[in-house]
């Protein structure tokens, strides 16, 4: 028997704030590697996402100091395709090596 009701929702809500933590937390992870191992306009490519995420990073700081239990809501969000923009660019940049123009 299919989900019924509030229990899909309940449990497609729980998948996708599973997906978007760990997108967050691998963002976190991926935005320093890259940043420290690519060189020139890859670098800069991957630095990109930053002009996003520190913006939200002050932002979050101050709602968190505010006392606003929402704070890190801009950056759950965020931080999801950000990840995904820097697995893209990983990949683009691992193939334009095995094609030797890295």
């Amino acid at each position: 028997m299919p989900f019924q009701g509030d229990t899909f929702y309940l449990v497609l809500g729980f998948a996708i704030m599973s997906i978007a933590g760990l997108a967050l937390l691998g963002y976190l992870v991926l935005q320093p590697v890259m940043a420290f191992r690519l060189s020139g306009g890859w670098r800069m490519a991957a630095l990109a996402p930053l002009i996003v995420t520190i913006p939200l990073v002050v932002q979050a700081a101050y709602a968190l100091e505010a006392g606003s239990n929402l704070w890190p809501l801009w950056l759950i969000f965020a931080t999801p395709f950000a990840f995904l923009y820097l697995l893209v660019l990983a990949g683009m940049h691992r193939k334009a090596a095995r094609m030797g123009h890295s």
